[in-house]
């Protein structure tokens, strides 16, 4: 039960917990700005778009209030732990140093029963750090990434081999994240087993997109893939793209295709010679070749004046590019297609040639490519700190996909998110005892304190750059320390 005692204690450090909160994200925020300041100053020389003048001063001030609102949420991560001890500590010596602790031993209070308020507030603190690390973080990491003189305009980055969750190497000359587009990029497309070649595909330009509401990049016309017609093979004949799909699915199988499936539903229905239906609408169809599935929302014919047809077209065609499957076990079934692109237009015109020229002309084609790793994330990984900025549930996404650089760090790091919480407790159980010293130096206890506590901070830290595995690396501190830190609080001389 909560107690009077209770509510007093938590009110004490409630009090000093913000104090120290806000004390020291001050000295955060004041050291950061003392080392980025010729950066702010810069934002004066930029022209604000809606006067056509230069930013003022007061407009780089409001810049910074942005900037430094977004980072708080990784300083409040950072400095947490030593947070939640500082106050702790504040809280005790404030009631040692005026005696409240002796009266409380004299009216028969346990000096453990005073700790476990503190304690427990600790606990919920250190519950909400792991939140902030969790959500709040990643879903801020686009404004986290921004540099202090962008204010919205971003450098751009280099792409290079970079691999997504489908194993994919993603190559481009540069990403402009103020545009969320890649220049000239390639993204060459493996078996995410064996990491074979499946295929390529390459443009002067994309842009991030969704079909369907799934993520991914859309090229332009230009766009083009490539692959090899079968597991081990020889790549196709032609290269497809977003202005012409060649492609032996022309208007006759086509036509035969829908004449069939009207007639399912019309049974009676017979084509007079030398007509052909008009107007078909979802169509598909699969070209065995090129393990492509083609659908559209009609197939059309264009007539003369006269009636004469002089061609045929689709409209709103995709056509769905998939990778060479080989067979399972000894049953010999097939897995299922893996899509490695989409090309997708707003209409479509049947170009009649030889089998290896006969094709069909896009008009507004683009190629589609589906994937998470979204352009923010390619910034992340160039600065180092996609780790730092993802979620737990992210973390395990790029363990079960193999296609981290670094499965080791990635492994650390969900680890340290797990201990993380406990070390902050762990931190303060180590520092307490010696605040509620009966001895009657403050400084000296406070000094002990504070050494005991740089020595578990410093400890942590030399295990993870010691290139242990991974599980010790992140609990070999609490492991060692735990069971001090137990001790430590039942000694306390009460």
């Amino acid at each position: 039960m909560v107690r009077t005692l209770d509510r007093y204690i938590l009110r004490s450090y409630f009090q000093s917990f913000f104090l120290c909160l806000l004390v020291m994200l001050s000295i955060r925020v004041v050291g950061d700005l003392s080392a980025k300041m010729d950066e702010f100053a810069e934002y004066l020389n930029k022209v604000n778009p809606a006067t056509s003048e230069n930013y003022t001063f007061m407009d780089m001030v409001a810049w910074m209030g942005v900037y430094y609102s977004n980072q708080m949420a990784v300083y409040v991560s950072e400095l947490g732990g030593t947070i939640l001890v500082a106050a702790a500590a504040f809280t005790v010596a404030r009631m040692n140093y005026t005696n409240e602790l002796t009266a409380m031993l004299a009216s028969g209070v346990s000096l453990h029963r005073v700790v476990v308020p503190i304690l427990l507030a600790a606990v919920a603190f250190s519950a909400l750090i792991a939140v902030d690390q969790e959500y709040i973080i990643p879903a801020l990491r686009e404004n986290l990434i921004q540099d202090p003189d962008a204010h919205g305009d971003r450098e751009g980055v280099k792409v290079r081999l970079v691999p997504d969750e489908r194993s994919t190497v993603w190559y481009a000359r540069e990403y402009d994240p103020n545009t969320k587009s890649l220049v000239n990029p390639m993204w060459i497309l493996r078996d995410s087993k064996q990491y074979t070649y499946r295929a390529h595909i390459f443009a002067t330009k994309a842009t991030e997109g969704a079909l369907d509401g799934k993520s991914g990049w859309l090229t332009g016309p230009d766009g083009r893939v490539a692959c090899r017609a079968d597991v081990g093979g020889e790549p196709w004949h032609t290269i497809q793209g977003g202005q012409e799909i060649f492609t032996e699915l022309g208007p006759v199988p086509l036509h035969d295709i829908a004449y069939r499936e009207y007639q399912k539903l019309h049974p009676d229905f017979k084509l007079p010679p030398g007509e052909f239906l008009s107007g078909v609408s979802n169509i598909s169809a699969t070209d065995s070749h090129f393990n492509m599935t083609l659908s559209a929302e009609a197939f059309l014919t264009i007539k003369a004046p006269s009636g004469k047809v002089t061609g045929w077209k689709l409209r709103k065609p995709r056509f769905v590019f998939h990778a060479p499957t080989r067979t399972m076990g000894a049953d010999g079934r097939r897995m299922a297609p893996i899509p490695l692109a989409t090309i997708l237009a707003d209409e479509a015109v049947w170009v009649p040639g030889s089998p290896l020229k006969q094709h069909w002309a896009l008009r507004g084609g683009s190629v589609f490519y589906q994937t998470d790793l979204r352009g923010f994330k390619l910034e992340l990984i160039q600065t180092g700190r996609m780790l730092e900025y993802s979620s737990n549930e992210e973390l395990t996404r790029m363990l079960d996909s193999q296609t981290t650089r670094d499965p080791k760090a990635v492994l650390t790091a969900k680890y340290i998110r797990f201990v993380n919480p406990i070390n902050n407790v762990i931190m303060l159980m180590l520092g307490l005892p010696f605040i509620l010293s009966r001895q009657r130096n403050i400084k000296a206890s406070a000094l002990l304190c504070v050494l005991i506590v740089a020595a578990f901070f410093g400890f942590i830290y030399i295990c993870r750059y010691l290139n242990l595995p991974p599980f010790w690396a992140a609990c070999l501190p609490t492991l060692l320390f735990g069971p001090v830190s137990v001790l430590m609080h039942d000694a306390i001389k009460t």
